[in-house]
């Protein structure tokens, strides 16, 4: 809730306009993780979305308690790169593509495609440096791929100061000081 009392909500898709990026952070022992959780929770109950979950570092460590509702995990910064090109070469054209043909602006429910969703843990420096990541976040949102990204900081040494500005929602678990605050 918000100091208000009002219940916060956390729109990660949004009817005519598509997908929200969404960046987790916080110090370590914040409670990232456990916050994505919730929102898988919530995620496992939509018809039409198929998960991808990739973790370079912690892997089933992490997975744990949602692993039976993802589609589909990754390990290995091999995977995950060769994930991102895949998208930027033929997943986002072939559904844009396919939207196109039926008019749509953006991705919708019912519109005979589901939605993708790629969380990435422990994701800062991942793709640092990495085009075809840019390049995703850049057009993923209105074809129905949504990509969160949880890490501790993501400063301009952890991710491209434009790959970063497509991210469209932020949850801060916690952080150590003032200036990683106004951060």
């Amino acid at each position: 809730k918000y100091r208000t009392a009002k219940p916060a909500m956390l729109s990660l898709h949004r009817p005519g306009f598509g997908e929200v990026h969404l960046l987790i952070m916080g110090m370590t022992g914040a409670g990232k993780t456990y916050g994505a959780y919730r929102l898988f929770a919530d995620e496992f109950t939509w018809a039409e979305t198929y998960t991808i979950y990739v973790d370079t570092v912690k892997g089933a460590q992490s997975l744990g308690p949602i692993a039976k509702g993802i589609r589909w995990a990754m390990r290995t910064e091999a995977e995950a790169l060769a994930l991102m090109k895949a998208l930027q070469d033929r997943v986002i054209p072939g559904r844009a593509q396919y939207l196109g043909k039926r008019k749509l602006k953006a991705w919708q429910p019912g519109c005979g495609l589901v939605r993708l969703r790629i969380h990435v843990e422990e994701g800062a420096g991942l793709f640092l440096g990495n085009k075809a990541f840019t390049r995703v976040m850049e057009r993923a949102r209105s074809v129905g791929v949504q990509v969160t990204l949880s890490g501790q900081r993501f400063s301009y040494t952890a991710i491209d100061v434009s790959a970063r500005s497509q991210f469209g929602a932020v949850l801060c678990f916690g952080v150590s000081d003032s200036d990683d605050a106004k951060f």
